[in-house]
């Protein structure tokens, strides 16, 4: 997990890397910076707090809060951030109020409200109605969020521990799985619930992910492969540069 003060850090101007940092800092705070959240992974398994973190923008996914409906989500917009987001070069069905396409300059005058202005065409309404049972759910859970916090947390240590110590053989011999991870899954605040691992043959060498996907899968445990959600933490675990991965693309390897 990233930290979450980098908001308020970024807010005040105080976030800066490289060289220069003392020019830049002086520039940043003659700014008024905006940030944009994006916890989508984050929500899914752990509270957020937006009075401790004021973000600007905050972008989440309903699906990964509850498993349905897919391909939902939210931006939740600070009222002071609003007027950011109303240089819109665009308008669809439902965002106007008036619009006329004359000879000379388009009129156009768009709705009040900003999610009304944003919103295109016809919203998903039907998987929006969903998502009261969703919240629901979650509100009759002892604990709340937090306690899914602990939960999912408390699962991955576990996993982690039990990945480690499986051997090929006696205790000693090869491991069966490598762990990626930046964090010894100690602490809540910086790690979160996901496990990433290779399983490994007795000589070292990994054992494709579609081949481990299929045999969990006949045992019943689903697990998800590939590396798209997070590339840059794939390549860098796995110590791929750019012509490794043009030459996986080469070989049919998406």
């Amino acid at each position: 997990k990233y930290p979450l003060r980098w908001v308020n850090d970024a807010r005040a101007g105080r976030l800066t890397f490289g060289p220069g940092r003392q020019r830049q800092r002086r520039r940043q705070r003659q700014r008024r910076w905006r940030v944009l959240l994006d916890a989508a992974a984050l929500v899914g398994t752990s509270p957020l707090d937006l009075r401790a973190h004021p973000a600007d923008f905050v972008a989440i996914s309903f699906y990964k809060m509850f498993g349905f409906p897919t391909g939902l989500g939210a931006l939740l917009v600070r009222r002071d951030a609003a007027p950011s987001l109303s240089r819109k070069r665009y308008f669809g069905g439902g965002t106007v109020e008036a619009s006329f396409a004359g000879p000379t300059v388009p009129f156009r005058v768009l709705r009040q409200e900003v999610h009304e202005r944003l919103e295109d065409g016809t919203v998903s309404f039907l998987s929006i109605l969903a998502l009261d049972h969703g919240f629901s759910q979650l509100a009759a859970l002892p604990g709340g969020m937090p306690a899914v916090a602990g939960h999912t947390f408390a699962l991955a240590q576990y996993t982690v521990r039990r990945l480690r110590g499986l051997r090929h053989g006696t205790p000693g011999a090869p491991p069966c799985c490598v762990i990626y991870a930046d964090t010894a899954y100690e602490d809540m605040a910086s790690q979160g619930g996901v496990v990433s691992f290779n399983v490994l043959r007795a000589d070292g060498s990994p054992v494709g992910c579609t081949q481990v996907e299929r045999l969990a899968a006949v045992r019943g445990v689903h697990v998800r492969t590939g590396c798209f959600c997070n590339p840059g933490a794939c390549h860098r675990h796995l110590g791929l540069a750019l012509p490794d991965v043009q030459r996986n693309l080469a070989a049919g390897h998406v």
